[in-house]
């Protein structure tokens, strides 16, 4: 089977290289690589040129900036694989990774298949960030919506915490007729979050998904990863990308209670995401008394509003009830120093 690697790059040309030898030089070797150039302005598009006259199975489209959705878009669109698969140009692969999934798939028919975990890189250390005990093969279209939940971050699986989800693409491939039959693209208006908001929808739709042993993919978490740097529009995009998801649930999935809780967790999140990007950035030159009130509009915003207020708690942690308390107060000085106080922890 061939597989089609999409790589969207974009300003990471200190681990582009990196990124591209342990795609090149993997022991599976029927690949097609597909490197998006999304207009970046350092040596990156220079580094794409020259792997692909070094390796003929690599494919490059320079193009104007239009954001990560539309670079993989694009590729999804070029792809003649069986299989899509998508790495971010930061991260790397084990070099058997891919040799591991044509292994698995040779006898299986599935429309989403994924690994059993991936290392998450940060600058002192590594972790695996989930790992199911063991392969397996849903096709019972019940059970997969029934456990939706676990496409988002710290949902319950085979009785265990999953740390970070099961909505990011890049540690799965999706049959590329799966995908063009029922028209699965990212949403390029999406800015925030739309690894899950694509794999909400897949997911609801797949007839049948499944798993295998490895864990291969190394995803590099840096200061100037996509979602930690300073961002002015977040709190929005935030929003917008929540009530995305809930029109999504109320088209695919109405009925089930465990998703509805694991997206109030989710918000909770995403609200604290804005906090970090934009509302308590040390980048934020606003006043205090205007941050004040930008965080008190906010708080009204509908989706926001109603997680707040809501007095469903069920898997919710310590720490977030705290943090949904202090949402729930008048003044903005108990909210800011829960939210430094945390920052400290996690540091």
């Amino acid at each position: 089977m061939k597989i089609s690697v999409i790589i969207p790059i974009y300003k990471v040309e200190p681990y582009l290289r990196q990124c591209l030898d342990s795609i090149i030089h993997q022991s599976y070797r029927n690949l097609e690589i597909l490197l998006i150039d999304d207009g970046s302005p350092d040596g990156c598009g220079r580094i794409c040129n020259e792997y692909a006259t070094r390796d003929s199975r690599i494919s490059v489209i320079h193009k104007q900036n239009q954001g990560l959705c539309a670079a993989r878009n694009d590729g999804i669109q070029m792809a003649t694989g069986d299989w899509i698969a998508f790495v971010d140009s930061d991260d790397w692969c084990e070099l058997d990774y891919y040799q591991h999934f044509a292994d698995a798939l040779e006898s299986q028919k599935v429309d989403i298949f994924f690994s059993r975990g991936y290392f998450r890189e940060e600058p002192k250390k590594s972790t695996v960030v989930y790992n199911f005990s063991q392969p397996f093969w849903l096709g019972d279209r019940v059970w997969i919506k029934e456990h939706m939940h676990c496409i988002f971050p710290f949902a319950q699986f085979e009785g265990q915490t999953i740390r970070s989800s099961y909505g990011l693409p890049w540690d799965k491939l999706y049959r590329t007729s799966f995908l063009r039959k029922n028209g699965l693209f990212f949403d390029p208006t999406t800015r925030a979050y739309e690894d899950y908001q694509f794999n909400l929808k897949a997911f609801a739709i797949a007839d049948a998904i499944g798993g295998c042993s490895c864990i291969g993919y190394h995803y590099r978490q840096v200061a100037t990863s996509i979602g930690k740097g300073f961002s002015p529009g977040k709190p929005m995009a935030n929003y917008d990308y929540i009530t995305k998801v809930h029109q999504l649930i109320e088209e695919y999935l109405p009925t089930n209670p465990l998703l509805r809780q694991a997206v109030g967790r989710h918000t909770l999140d995403i609200i604290k995401n804005a906090c970090q990007c934009y509302y308590f950035h040390p980048a934020n030159k606003t006043s205090y008394g205007q941050i004040a009130k930008e965080i008190s509009d906010m708080k009204q915003w509908d989706f926001f509003h109603r997680v707040i207020w809501s007095n469903e708690n069920e898997g919710i942690s310590i720490k977030q009830r705290i943090f949904k308390l202090s949402l729930r107060l008048p003044w903005l000085w108990p909210f800011k120093l829960l939210y430094w106080a945390n920052q400290t922890l996690q540091k």
